[in-house]
């Protein structure tokens, strides 16, 4: 078996994986609780905070803050030797398919004032509701904030309203999350080369105009 085939059923298998996830009543609980840990975290996409919570509960290793090879470097860190990382799933306008991640304790600093990959960028939530927007886009839907004193999401041809007192906080991305995850598993995936399009060809149909609100799940849903 050659490299390229052996990588392909690696995808493919991370893909079924995080899909399993996915599919829960309570995948956004589940993927934001992971996103919102870190900036570096919440910057990976809801596909990869599912399979993060799946490598997190298998290893001994905590994830708290990720960073790839070359951005550790960056910033005067080298990865361990035998330090096995977390893998995360590409986005889909990329072509690497799957890819290593690594904590800060699976690295070593090799120059002194060394940070974090991304210690300087935004707050956890605003990075994780930038990335669920992105992935909003994906399935064809523009996300549109709106301001409520109670969490309410509609699902509209082409748009998701969200509404919330407060935007970037835990249970209102936990909702948003939620309806992502429903959206994604039902949207035909279009078709980019080597990423997860040519794993999985889904032809259920996108809902349509009709509204589908979405209630926040209690503290604690998963198990």
């Amino acid at each position: 078996m050659d490299q390229r085939t052996r990588g392909r059923e690696r995808l493919a298998e991370l893909v079924a994986a995080a899909d399993s996830v996915l599919a829960l009543p309570e995948a956004g609980a589940i993927a934001t609780q992971m996103a919102l840990r870190s900036p570096t975290i919440g910057r990976w996409s809801l596909r990869s905070q599912c399979l993060l919570s799946l490598q997190e509960h298998a290893s001994s290793t905590t994830v708290s803050e990720l960073g790839t090879r070359d951005a550790w470097l960056e910033h005067g860190h080298r990865i361990r030797k035998r330090a096995s990382g977390f893998y995360v799933l590409s986005t889909q306008n990329r072509e690497r398919g799957c890819f290593r991640v690594f904590t800060p304790d699976q690295t070593r600093a090799v120059r002194t004032g060394t940070s974090a990959p991304g210690s300087k960028s935004r707050g956890p939530g605003a990075v994780w509701l930038r990335t669920l927007r992105r992935e909003l886009g994906w399935c064809g839907y523009a996300l549109e904030l709106a301001e409520g004193e109670t969490v309410h999401l509609e699902v509209a041809a082409g748009r998701v309203v969200f509404a919330a007192e407060r935007h970037t906080t835990r249970k209102p991305l936990e909702a948003l999350a939620q309806v992502c995850a429903d959206l994604t598993l039902v949207t035909p995936a279009r078709r980019h080369t080597g990423t997860r399009a040519a794993l999985h060809q889904r032809t259920a149909a996108v809902p349509g105009p009709q509204a589908m609100p979405h209630s926040i799940r209690p503290e604690g849903a998963h198990q």
